[in-house]
């Protein structure tokens, strides 16, 4: 990796989701966001616990040396792989992940007691955002999710109503903008010339051109969105929204989207536009990128599997596949 590539990326992923975790969460940390305190290591021991008693981790492991060497250099990773979780799964399922159609279960009681007080305290704004969520029995969409949120007099108490105002209009130019370049990849991975085409060939496509027109529709409702100017990162939003917006041809807006990845994109590249090209630079895995869905996912997963709330209408709407033939960007007077 770059130096570039590697400040980028160690705030992605799992390492970054932890950190985010020990930081954010009260009792995890002794609040310098490293050191285990007491919720953290209940937890620890739990999981220790539910452990085969040869793979247990004991006192005198820390006081004697854990003997890691016995492994040999760079097979730790397979030891797991081969054995350690095969074991471990078969005598204690639970801890590693699990099916999308088990999200929903609550956690069993002696997790769920140290995790609900942890990330849903009394009037945090992760429960009040959770309840609010709840609150919302005929949404379909993300989209409609955010507007609930938007519009909730009880997480405006807790946040500044002037910066989730602008919650609506982001959310649908967000996914407008991943949907084109959901399209755009897909059309460069499937293309004849070689995973190379041009971006004059590109912009012919009848479905790439229909998702830049969503995406102009959807900058111009940002641009217009009440409290912009206090939406975390705006200035980056809405230099993407003025550069679609500057250029008339679906050849000079795929360039726009093109050199707003290039500049702003985290993690990897997808690509880069190279003498009139659109050159991929990581390999086509078939596994489409997501929509932003501002971790509301994540949380009302977290709320179901803790006893919070019933969350299944906001996880139906979240995780709405048919989400991009129902677009309904809100008019502006």
């Amino acid at each position: 990796m770059t130096a570039d590539q590697f400040r980028r990326y160690r705030q992605v992923g799992t390492y970054g989701a932890y950190r985010v975790v020990f930081r954010a969460i009260p009792g995890l940390t002794t609040g310098d966001g490293w050191t285990p305190a007491e919720t953290a290591l209940k937890l620890a021991d739990l999981v220790n616990d539910s452990l085969p008693r040869a793979a247990r981790l004991r006192q005198e492991h820390f006081e004697n040396g854990t003997k890691w060497g016995i492994w040999g250099g760079g097979e730790e990773a397979r030891y797991w792989v081969e054995r350690g979780w095969h074991t471990w799964w078969s005598k204690r399922p639970g801890f590693l992940p699990t099916a999308d159609e088990a999200i929903r279960k609550r956690l069993p009681p002696e997790e769920r007691n140290l995790l609900e007080p942890a990330i849903f305290a009394s009037g945090s704004t992760r429960r009040v955002t959770a309840e609010a969520l709840a609150s919302a029995r005929s949404v379909q969409t993300h989209a409609e999710l955010c507007d609930t949120l938007a519009s909730s007099t009880t997480l405006s108490a807790k946040i500044e109503p002037a910066s989730l105002a602008p919650l609506p209009s982001f959310t649908r130019f967000a996914d407008a903008a991943m949907h084109a370049m959901r399209t755009l990849w897909n059309e460069i991975n499937h293309d004849d010339a070689k995973q190379a085409p041009t971006v004059e060939k590109l912009a012919r496509s009848a479905e790439l051109r229909d998702g830049l027109e969503r995406l102009r529709q959807a900058a111009t409702a940002w641009l217009r969105a009440p409290g912009r100017s206090t939406f975390p990162h705006e200035s980056v939003v809405t230099r993407l929204a003025d550069a679609v917006l500057a250029v008339a041809t679906p050849a000079e807006q795929l360039r726009a989207l093109s050199k707003h990845h290039h500049e702003h994109g985290g993690g990897l590249r997808w690509f880069r536009e190279q003498a009139g090209k659109l050159v991929p630079l990581v390999p086509d895995t078939d596994i489409a990128a997501t929509d932003y869905r501002f971790r509301l996912r994540p949380l009302a997963r977290l709320a179901a599997q803790c006893g919070v709330t019933n969350m299944n209408q906001s996880l139906d709407a979240i995780s709405q596949v048919a989400e991009e033939l129902q677009w309904r960007l809100a008019e502006e007077p």
